[in-house]
Formats: C-alpha cells, sequence, structure tokens
C-alpha cells in the first residue's frame, strides 16, 4: 500500500506507546479542509478522543515534539477556547523508509 508523505509517519514509523500512534493517526485523519498540512485543535477537544488521563496525553505529546515527527503550535485563546495547531513532519527527514 502506498501511503501519502504523512501518511508514511504515521503508520510506518515505530513509536513507544500505542497512545502515540493514536495521536498522530486523529492528527493525520483531521484537518482544516483547506489542503494545508496544519491542523488546529481546541486542546480540550483533541484530548477528549481518547480515554487516557490529562499527563498520559500531555506526556506523549511532548515525547512525539521531541522525536520530531510532530512541530506543535500554540495558539493560546481561540473563540474563547485554548487551542493549538499541529505539523507531521516530512518522513525524509526523520526516517529512511
Amino acid at each position: 500500500m502506498t501511503f501519502t508523505n504523512e501518511g508514511r509517519i504515521v503508520f510506518d514509523f515505530e513509536y513507544e506507546t500505542p497512545l502515540q500512534r493514536l495521536i498522530m493517526l486523529r492528527i493525520f485523519c483531521s484537518g482544516s479542509g483547506d489542503g494545508g498540512r496544519e491542523k488546529r485543535f481546541e486542546d480540550q477537544e483533541f484530548r477528549r478522543f481518547c480515554c487516557c488521563t490529562f499527563d498520559e496525553f500531555e506526556q506523549a505529546i511532548a515525547k512525539l515534539i521531541e522525536m520530531g515527527v510532530i512541530h506543535k503550535i500554540s495558539y493560546g485563546y481561540q473563540y474563547g477556547k485554548p487551542s493549538s495547531g499541529y505539523i507531521i513532519k516530512d518522513p525524509d527527514e526523520i526516517i529512511q523508509l
């Protein structure tokens, strides 16, 4: 099966935990619909899609950033709620597949 560049990172990269892959899949499957690479979420909405604790979720996001597979942009409050943007990095910069 052939994936887009973002799909290669989501499906072919070896993550340390299933939660990390689940977060990557959520970012990959979501979008603004404008064709851009950045996916924006209200922080609370993004955490609500899985049953992990707040701390587990934040640790998984921090580890994904540290691993270099995503870039996070904090936007502060948008429409009265904290929100962030996420960009999945180009796999050619990360792994050789």
